[in-house]
Protein backbone atom coordinates (compact mmCIF):
# COMPACT_ATOMS: atom_id res chain seq x y z
CA UNK A 1 0.00 0.00 0.00
CA UNK A 2 1.29 3.68 -0.59
CA UNK A 3 1.57 6.27 1.58
CA UNK A 4 -0.44 9.97 1.24
CA UNK A 5 0.25 12.82 2.25
CA UNK A 6 -2.41 14.10 4.75
CA UNK A 7 -4.29 17.38 4.13
CA UNK A 8 -1.94 20.80 4.01
CA UNK A 9 -4.22 21.95 6.82
CA UNK A 10 -4.37 19.03 8.87
CA UNK A 11 -2.02 19.76 12.56
CA UNK A 12 -2.22 18.05 15.58
CA UNK A 13 0.08 20.12 17.37
CA UNK A 14 -0.57 24.00 15.70
CA UNK A 15 -4.53 25.44 15.60
CA UNK A 16 -5.03 25.91 11.68
CA UNK A 17 -3.97 30.02 11.91
CA UNK A 18 -0.53 29.64 13.04
CA UNK A 19 0.53 27.40 9.92
CA UNK A 20 2.15 29.90 7.45
CA UNK A 21 2.15 26.91 4.77
CA UNK A 22 1.97 23.35 4.39
CA UNK A 23 1.86 21.14 7.57
CA UNK A 24 4.93 19.77 8.07
CA UNK A 25 6.30 16.25 10.20
CA UNK A 26 6.80 18.36 12.89
CA UNK A 27 3.22 19.63 13.23
CA UNK A 28 1.95 15.98 14.02
CA UNK A 29 3.38 13.17 16.35
CA UNK A 30 3.50 9.72 13.90
CA UNK A 31 4.02 6.41 14.91
CA UNK A 32 7.43 5.74 13.62
CA UNK A 33 8.89 8.99 15.75
CA UNK A 34 11.48 8.33 18.06
CA UNK A 35 11.41 9.58 21.50
CA UNK A 36 13.59 12.58 21.10
CA UNK A 37 10.89 13.58 17.76
CA UNK A 38 7.99 13.29 20.43
CA UNK A 39 9.68 15.58 23.13
CA UNK A 40 11.16 18.01 20.36
CA UNK A 41 7.29 18.15 18.83
CA UNK A 42 5.68 18.76 22.17
CA UNK A 43 8.17 21.17 23.09
CA UNK A 44 6.86 23.37 20.13
CA UNK A 45 3.42 22.09 20.14
CA UNK A 46 1.07 25.08 20.69
CA UNK A 47 -0.27 25.57 24.33
CA UNK A 48 -1.35 28.59 25.39
CA UNK A 49 -2.18 29.49 29.46
CA UNK A 50 -5.73 28.87 30.14
CA UNK A 51 -6.74 28.42 26.50
CA UNK A 52 -8.63 24.95 26.52
CA UNK A 53 -10.38 25.73 23.36
CA UNK A 54 -7.10 24.75 21.27
CA UNK A 55 -4.35 22.64 23.58
CA UNK A 56 -3.26 19.74 21.97
CA UNK A 57 -1.84 18.67 25.60
CA UNK A 58 -4.73 18.17 26.62
CA UNK A 59 -6.22 16.35 23.46
CA UNK A 60 -3.37 14.35 23.56
CA UNK A 61 -3.85 13.41 27.29
CA UNK A 62 -7.51 12.49 26.27
CA UNK A 63 -6.62 10.35 23.55
CA UNK A 64 -2.90 8.69 24.43
CA UNK A 65 -3.19 8.53 28.01
CA UNK A 66 -7.06 8.34 29.43
CA UNK A 67 -8.04 6.53 26.78
CA UNK A 68 -5.37 3.82 27.58
CA UNK A 69 -6.66 3.56 31.38
CA UNK A 70 -3.79 5.41 32.48
CA UNK A 71 -3.24 8.95 34.57
CA UNK A 72 -0.87 12.02 33.91
CA UNK A 73 1.29 12.70 37.06
CA UNK A 74 2.39 16.60 36.72
CA UNK A 75 5.83 16.52 38.81
CA UNK A 76 6.56 20.06 40.07
CA UNK A 77 8.10 21.95 43.49
CA UNK A 78 5.88 22.71 46.44
CA UNK A 79 5.84 26.46 46.03
CA UNK A 80 4.22 25.59 43.03
CA UNK A 81 1.50 23.51 43.75
CA UNK A 82 3.29 20.29 44.14
CA UNK A 83 3.54 16.66 42.33
CA UNK A 84 -0.29 16.33 41.00
CA UNK A 85 -2.10 12.85 39.25
CA UNK A 86 -4.93 13.50 37.24
CA UNK A 87 -7.20 10.54 35.98
CA UNK A 88 -9.93 12.65 34.42
CA UNK A 89 -9.58 14.94 31.69
CA UNK A 90 -12.62 17.22 33.37
CA UNK A 91 -10.38 17.79 36.19
CA UNK A 92 -7.19 18.88 34.51
CA UNK A 93 -9.05 20.99 31.95
CA UNK A 94 -10.10 23.00 34.73
CA UNK A 95 -6.83 23.24 36.35
CA UNK A 96 -5.19 24.65 33.24
CA UNK A 97 -8.63 26.57 32.38
CA UNK A 98 -7.93 28.44 35.75
CA UNK A 99 -4.61 28.73 35.49
CA UNK A 100 -3.61 26.19 38.07
CA UNK A 101 -1.94 23.83 35.96
CA UNK A 102 0.96 25.90 33.69
CA UNK A 103 1.83 24.80 30.45
CA UNK A 104 5.51 24.70 31.52
CA UNK A 105 4.69 21.43 33.66
CA UNK A 106 1.73 20.11 31.48
CA UNK A 107 3.55 19.51 28.22
CA UNK A 108 6.57 17.72 29.92
CA UNK A 109 4.27 15.55 31.81
CA UNK A 110 2.44 15.12 28.77
CA UNK A 111 5.35 14.28 26.61
CA UNK A 112 6.74 11.78 29.02
CA UNK A 113 3.68 9.62 28.86
CA UNK A 114 2.65 9.62 25.08
CA UNK A 115 6.21 8.67 24.23
CA UNK A 116 5.71 5.63 27.08
CA UNK A 117 2.46 4.93 24.83
CA UNK A 118 4.23 5.79 21.90
CA UNK A 119 6.97 2.85 23.26
CA UNK A 120 4.75 0.04 23.23
CA UNK A 121 3.30 0.67 19.42
CA UNK A 122 7.29 1.03 18.86
CA UNK A 123 8.06 -2.37 20.06
CA UNK A 124 5.24 -3.85 18.64
CA UNK A 125 5.76 -2.61 15.47
CA UNK A 126 9.24 -3.91 15.73
CA UNK A 127 7.92 -7.13 15.99
CA UNK A 128 5.67 -7.56 13.17
CA UNK A 129 7.24 -7.32 9.49
CA UNK A 130 4.37 -5.67 7.92
CA UNK A 131 4.78 -3.09 10.12
CA UNK A 132 8.18 -2.83 10.18
CA UNK A 133 8.10 -2.53 6.22
CA UNK A 134 4.81 -0.04 6.89
CA UNK A 135 7.40 2.13 9.36
CA UNK A 136 10.03 2.18 6.27
CA UNK A 137 8.18 3.45 3.93
CA UNK A 138 6.63 6.51 6.00
CA UNK A 139 9.89 7.01 7.44
CA UNK A 140 11.09 7.33 3.42
CA UNK A 141 8.08 9.45 2.26
CA UNK A 142 9.05 12.12 5.16
CA UNK A 143 12.35 12.25 3.77
CA UNK A 144 11.48 12.49 0.47
CA UNK A 145 8.93 15.39 1.52
CA UNK A 146 11.59 17.29 3.42
CA UNK A 147 13.88 17.19 0.59
CA UNK A 148 11.24 18.04 -1.93
CA UNK A 149 9.88 21.03 0.67
CA UNK A 150 13.72 21.93 0.85
CA UNK A 151 13.94 22.50 -3.44
CA UNK A 152 10.99 24.75 -3.33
Amino acid sequence: PSVRAPPATVSMLKPLHMLDGPANADDNIFVADASMDVARKMKRAFCEPQNVAHCPPLALFEAAIIRQGGSLTISRKEENGGDKEYTEVGECRADFESGALHPGDLKPAVTKAVDAVMQRIRDQVKANDAAKKAETDIKNYLKKAAKDKKKK
